[in-house]
């Protein structure tokens, strides 16, 4: 039986428009068979990670007005997380039918760090150290961390692809931390050896930098 979670992520994947080429790692139309421009799935995650910061700041009001206790929050955030991030890498993954048990592996240990954050953020809130505007920028900052696993699950298509180089390149944001100024700058490395955006940078959930791939060093 489906968990919760990916019960809601199945009843998305049923509805999305979209359907996966792995033969060129890019969405189709399902209706003209049209290739779906890279700005339209940006604006995919961009707009789930919206109505999460919807839902969650909600949630959080919840808290606030003490419609609902501490305990109840962090549980209903920690399942929410979970379809968001399982949302997020199932889009990037190119669908459903493209999870393997690595990539729920790889979802289950970015839940874990997000677990961990949350008991920390509840211990802050428990012990009355957060005021209301600080619970509702810090729920925002979950929502958004959500891209690391839609990054992660791009990064698991390149490799199976063959590509072996990753390059990190600052975004249009600004200014950006020392941190990616510091990865860009170091162009083509191997696969995996730059952190994505959004982890070990002083940008965090903020970070908007993107990551380009290819398969030879040339």
């Amino acid at each position: 039986m489906l968990s919760p979670s990916l019960a809601d992520v199945v009843r998305q994947n049923a509805a999305n428009p979209y359907t996966w080429d792995p033969r060129v790692k890019r969405y189709r139309d399902r209706a003209g068979g049209r290739f779906v421009s890279e700005k339209a799935i940006i604006a995919l995650t961009e707009g789930r990670i919206e109505r999460a910061k919807d839902e969650l700041k909600e949630l959080g009001s919840r808290l606030a007005s003490g419609r609902i206790n501490l305990d109840t929050f962090q549980v209903e955030m920690a399942n929410q997380l979970k379809t968001l991030h399982l949302q997020q890498y199932i889009l990037g993954r190119g669908g459903l039918k493209n999870m393997g048990d690595a990539d729920y592996l790889t979802v289950a240990r970015r839940l874990k760090d997000e677990y961990s954050y949350l008991r920390k953020f509840a211990k802050d809130l428990r012990s009355g150290s957060q005021s209301e505007a600080q619970l509702y920028h810090r729920i925002e900052l979950y929502a958004a961390h959500s891209r690391v696993s839609y990054l992660e699950a791009q990064q698991a298509v390149e490799k199976d692809a063959g590509s072996r180089f990753m390059r990190r390149l600052l975004g249009n944001c600004n200014p950006h931390c020392q941190d990616c100024l510091r990865y860009a700058s170091q162009g083509w490395q191997p696969l995996g050896s730059l952190p994505l955006p959004g982890l070990k940078c002083q940008c965090g959930a903020n970070c908007c930098c993107q990551v380009k791939y290819k398969a030879n060093e040339e």
